[in-house]
């Protein structure tokens, strides 16, 4: 009886054993082949997953800060940390309560591989610029969700115009002209334009100016032209190109490399008026035009072209002065001409006697000679 029950046993036993086996080695093997080819395959869209949202996260970041910027600007009428280029913008702006809860490493920073992954700002007064590096593969992507960026490498710079209204800037600049301006206006090698009327002690544009009215109690200087219905200077007017306008009117000089140009008057108290040229509307002439030069001259000299911006240069010729030098003859015909030399003209007198030509030295020959244009 206890035979039975121990062979009985036993072959339960080698039942449930045979139950509890495990997998197979090709078992194993598939599955783990299996598994790899999944790993392979999904791990490049985990990655390409991870960077977009680091990209996006930048480019949401980028938006914030230069929002804070524009939101400091209207507040300050300047630009956060301004005085140094910006440069600590990002702790200026923590310090006015704004970028809280925000660092200046980007989701792109890493201290081994991308150190310069943090946000780095400048400015100019007229406009506030975001850097950061991330991925020379990615930079593009983050400038996608920006306007105004550039890439440079892995840099993407974000450049943020001032806001089109800064209500702090009427503390500076009142626009109803009740009192004087409390600080200095710089426009950043901009232009003002559209104005009306421009009143100043001294007007001074690397480039040009233009508008209906300028008056000055100063200088007006211009490295382009100037420009105006009525001008007028209690100094000089000075221009690297022209001066044009209906009224010129200055208590110096009026000086342009270019034209001098008036509908109306010109009217200048030292008495000079220096332009490459200057149009008389009355007579509807250039200046340069009428003589430039007057001179007596004799047989065999030369005298020097003018230089002229409107038409080309000209010789009148008239005999001041003639004899037959000291032979006494009669004389006949007198001639007088002028040798085109290129940039100056040679002149010439003679005076026909009974034996001929006669050519008169300097003592018994005078040339009358006038240039003009």
């Amino acid at each position: 009886m206890m035979l039975h029950f121990y062979i009985l046993n036993r072959l339960d036993r080698d039942k449930l054993m045979k139950k509890q086996s495990g997998f197979t080695l090709a078992e194993l093997t598939v599955v783990l082949a299996v598994i790899s080819i999944l790993t392979v395959s999904l791990t490049p869209n985990f990655t390409q997953k991870i960077r977009e949202n680091k990209s996006s996260r930048t480019a949401q970041e980028i938006a914030y800060i230069i929002e804070a910027a524009h939101q400091y600007v209207s507040a300050n009428s300047k630009w956060p940390d301004q005085a140094s280029s910006c440069a600590g913008a990002f702790t200026t702006l923590q310090g006015a309560g704004q970028l809280q809860g925000m660092d200046n490493k980007s989701p792109w920073y890493d201290a081994t591989n991308n150190p310069t992954g943090v946000y780095t700002t400048s400015c100019t007064s007229s406009e506030f610029k975001v850097s950061v590096d991330s991925n020379t593969d990615w930079a593009g992507y983050i400038a996608n969700y920006l306007p105004a960026t550039t890439v440079s490498g892995k840099t993407t710079t974000t450049t943020a115009p001032l806001p089109s209204s800064v209500p702090a800037l009427l503390g500076l600049l009142p626009l109803d002209g009740s009192r004087a301006m409390t600080g200095d206006l710089d426009m950043g090698t901009k232009s003002i334009k559209n104005a009306t009327d421009v009143a100043a002690s001294t007007v001074t544009a690397s480039t040009s100016i233009s508008t209906a009215t300028l008056t000055a109690s100063g200088n007006i200087t211009s490295s382009g032209t100037v420009s105006g219905a009525t001008v007028t200077s209690s100094g000089n007017i000075t221009a690297s190109g022209t001066v044009s306008g209906s009224t010129l009117s200055s208590s110096g000089s009026i000086t342009a490399a270019g034209s001098v140009t008036a509908t109306g008057d010109i009217n200048s108290s030292s008495g000079n008026v220096y332009g490459n040229d200057t149009y008389i509307r009355g007579k509807g002439v250039w200046a340069a035009t009428s003589i430039h030069d007057a001179q007596m001259l004799w047989n065999n000299a030369t005298i020097s072209k003018p230089s002229c911006p409107h038409g080309s240069a000209q010789i009148f010729l008239a005999p001041a002065m003639a004899s037959a030098n000291s032979s006494g003859e009669s004389m006949g015909a007198i001639q007088t001409w002028a040798d085109n030399n290129g940039s100056y003209w040679t002149v010439h007198l003679r005076v026909l006697t009974k034996s001929g030509w006669t050519y008169p030295n300097s003592t018994y020959g005078r040339i009358a000679v006038f240039t003009k244009c």
